[in-house]
């Protein structure tokens, strides 16, 4: 099972089905996805019992974005040596983080306007830490 956002709300997902947290946890936990992040280790302590079912049918196109409201969204730039060369750039040593706007992150299906004709296009990894972390050592990433 996997936590996810359906309609603005943190569900359960297991197959085919989404069963809403705040009903199956008698309300312990949730209702956004950003509540159960805050207590990670004690709602998958509790999620890992609990069982799936009569939940609503839902599909990828229902889920909304792996963390709606994020405190913080970075970008790193240059990160592909293929796509610097691309541009005609040496890729960095280190390569340049840039924020964006927490609207910037989409769900497994959205529809994406493009401003322009030409447009420098990438392909982005979220990764959603749950847990607070300042100076993690590497070897513990």
């Amino acid at each position: 099972m996997e936590p996810g956002d359906v309609g603005g709300l943190a569900v359960l997902i297991d197959g085919s089905t989404a069963l809403d947290v705040v009903a199956a946890s008698s309300e312990r936990f949730g209702p956004h996805l950003s509540d159960v992040y805050d207590r990670w280790q004690e709602f998958a302590s509790w999620a890992a019992d609990v069982e799936v079912t009569g939940g609503q049918s839902f599909g990828p196109a229902d889920l909304g974005r792996p963390s709606p409201t994020p405190r913080q969204v970075f970008g790193i730039g240059l990160n592909y040596r293929s796509h610097a060369e691309e541009t005609g750039l040496q890729a960095p040593e280190i390569p340049a983080v840039f924020t964006k706007f927490p609207t910037c992150l989409a769900g497994p299906d959205p529809t994406v306007e493009l401003p322009a004709a030409t447009v420098d296009r990438g392909v982005e990894l979220v990764a959603v830490i749950g847990r607070r972390a300042d100076r993690v050592p590497e070897e513990r990433g």
